[in-house]
């Protein structure tokens, strides 16, 4: 206790709450005027113990990149001659995380012009391993079923709206709300209001759906580059050359060559096409998948799905022109969008469809529609 002093108390990089309670349990603790100073990547902590002031810091600019940069990699605070573009290379891919820029600017202190060239080219396809390791301290932290979350958003919904995002978790029996922003106060994800509605996305419907958010209040998920990096490498790593052992797939030439030439697709939950060229797609041994987007596949005439697919919950052929589809042994679909398949005539659901909460069917014809029991539609 400290009553007569007044002191600037800086405490860094806290994870926990109890360290607060030990270091800083009360403002009596400290005389009047004394300033306290919290670092943490997990904005709960500092609610919890009822901070007055909380600010997000924000990624460095350009110039202050380079310089800090230049610090580390020159020991100066500019680049030195002949230099210059390849540092500004190496701080565009950083993207104004200091973190990275301070590995990158030891790493590369005192080498030559090619060794600096095969570094930049290197990191197009292998993160660096320093970075990353400390990035996934804040993923470490979380528990399972939100790392699970996040992994989801890194690898396929990146970009998404939020309202969007959640209908999907939901439907692969996550808890999304509190998930996303468990998320977010760990600083691994950002959700922010998006006015331009420009974003890439994975699931986008281009055909409204009536639950779009008005486009002045959308939001949208969005993640640091080398978080998502750090995602992405997570769900590849166990087999990084081995795409078919992978549980979720979104680089789109090892998915079309896995769906041609690989008969074994048992593990796989969570498929996006979006966009494809396909015409049809067989995937009767994928006994667990869960979600599958065929949206604006516009040549797309035929799936083919096993005969039960206890697990799926989200499907779209928004787009396509697929005529028939059955349904019959789906039990757990919450949603199902055919919006704009203007070929359509006949669907197929099962007996009772008691989880089905969304059925998009715009430019459908008439013709053979039951749609059983579905209570929560």
């Amino acid at each position: 206790m400290m009553y007569s002093r007044k002191v600037l108390l800086v405490l860094d990089d806290v994870d926990d709450i109890g360290q607060l309670e030990a270091l800083a349990g009360e403002p009596t603790w400290f005389k009047r005027g004394s300033r306290i100073i919290i670092t943490t990547r997990d904005e709960q902590v500092l609610k919890a113990h009822q901070v007055n002031f909380i600010h997000d810091v924000s990624m460095l600019s350009h110039e202050e990149a380079i310089c800090l940069f230049s610090r580390y990699a020159f020991g100066r605070e500019i680049p030195s001659e002949g230099y210059t573009e390849l540092s500004r290379m190496v701080v565009h891919y950083a993207v104004g995380l200091p973190l990275t820029i301070k590995v990158l600017g030891s790493f590369l202190y005192g080498r030559i012009k090619g060794e600096w060239k095969d570094t930049i080219k290197r990191l197009k396809t292998i993160p660096l391993k320093e970075t990353l390791e400390k990035l996934e301290l804040s993923y470490s932290g979380v528990e399972n079923d939100q790392k699970e979350i996040f992994l989801d958003i890194a690898c396929l919904l990146k970009g998404e709206t939020k309202k969007k995002a959640i209908r999907i978790l939901e439907s692969c029996g996550f808890h999304a709300q509190i998930g996303l922003r468990v998320l977010e106060q760990k600083s691994l994800i950002t959700i922010s209001k998006d006015n331009h509605g420009c974003h890439y996305h994975y699931f986008e419907d281009n055909y409204h759906d009536g639950y779009h958010d008005d486009v002045d209040t959308i939001n949208r998920l969005h993640l640091h580059d080398h978080i998502e990096e750090m995602g992405m490498n997570i769900a590849r790593r166990l087999h990084p050359v081995e795409p078919k052992r992978h549980s979720r797939l979104w680089i789109r030439e090892e998915i079309e060559d896995i769906l041609i030439n690989e008969s074994v697709l048992n593990i796989l939950k969570f498929l996006n096409l979006c966009g494809s060229e396909l015409r049809s797609l067989d995937l009767r041994v994928t006994q667990h998948l869960e979600v599958l987007n065929l949206g604006g596949c516009s040549d797309f005439v035929e799936l083919q799905l096993p005969v039960e697919c206890p697990d799926l919950k989200f499907l779209s052929l928004n787009g396509s022109k697929v005529s028939n589809l059955n349904l019959g042994m789906t039990p757990c679909l919450e949603h199902l969008n055919l919006g704009g398949c203007v070929d359509f005539v006949e669907l197929q659901l099962p007996v009772e469809c008691p989880n089905l909460k969304i059925l998009i069917l715009s430019g459908y014809k008439e013709g053979n529609l039951n749609l059983g029991m579905t209570p929560h539609l």
